[in-house]
């Protein structure tokens, strides 16, 4: 009898363990989704935004397909896939990169850059990215192409996306992600200064301007107008300034 309660705790413990294992590989594995949605690599410019092959959706019907390792393919060659870009107003998009697969010598892969002008105007080509014509069997890589010139993103007055088209109808030609690559930089001043101390040939002017219209500071007095630049920067003031330009916030 207490050999059988002996084996049936052996295999209930084995079976926990069964159990804890999967779990945790399910919650890695909805980790690794969750990392792979949205990846901004920052550090040496430019800046890495990238498109998943999960976030584009096709253009045509029963054509949507997933491979094991989450990679987008054809079963009719010539069909598209489009996923949206939404990168930070005043960014210079330099490159975009396609990571694919390309080994079927009838097959090939184009990633298009497109910008389309609000709210009627025509789509423009700005970037492809493509493996290679169909005698081509490079395999699997990245392949990127830069934009002359840069692209500097306006999202009030354009939209943009990115068009993925696989010519070949089997798993051996398919993408995984496609990468935007930007450097932001900092807006010009306006023409009118705010502070009656930071005046437009002042050599923080711009830089203290963007401040104001992110809504990061209001400056050190109202009446009259000033930021005092060449004040120290208090522990507390600091608090305000980063929260505010990081948008930084807590669930209560």
């Amino acid at each position: 009898m207490r050999l059988q309660l002996r084996n049936a705790g052996r295999a209930w413990l084995l079976a926990l363990g069964l159990f804890a294992s999967a779990a945790v590989a399910q919650a890695q594995d909805r980790i690794d989704i969750a990392r792979q949605a949205e990846t901004r690599t920052f550090g040496t410019p430019p800046i890495s935004h990238t498109l998943p092959a999960f976030a584009f959706h096709g253009l045509q019907p029963d054509l949507v397909n997933y491979t094991t390792n989450r990679s987008r393919f054809c079963t009719m060659s010539g069909c598209v896939y489009e996923a949206p870009v939404q990168l930070p107003a005043g960014a210079v998009i330099t490159q975009i990169a396609l990571e694919a697969c390309d080994t079927n010598p009838s097959g090939r892969l184009e990633a298009d850059l497109w910008r389309v002008g609000l709210p009627d105007g025509a789509p423009a080509l700005h970037a492809r990215a493509t493996t290679g014509d169909n005698s081509a069997t490079p395999g699997c890589g990245v392949f990127q192409a830069a934009l002359s010139p840069h692209l500097i993103v306006d999202n009030f007055n354009d939209v943009y996306f990115i068009h993925v088209t696989i010519f070949g109808d089997n798993p051996m030609t398919r993408f995984l992600a496609v990468r935007v690559m930007y450097n932001l930089q900092v807006s010009a001043g306006p023409a009118t200064a705010t502070f009656n101390d930071v005046p437009p040939g002042h050599p923080f002017f711009r830089f203290i301007e963007a401040l104001v219209d992110a809504g990061v500071t209001s400056g050190c007095s109202v009446s009259p107008p000033l930021y005092c630049p060449d004040q120290p920067v208090t522990r507390g003031q600091m608090a305000v300034f980063l929260s505010r330009a990081l948008g930084l916030h807590f669930s209560p």
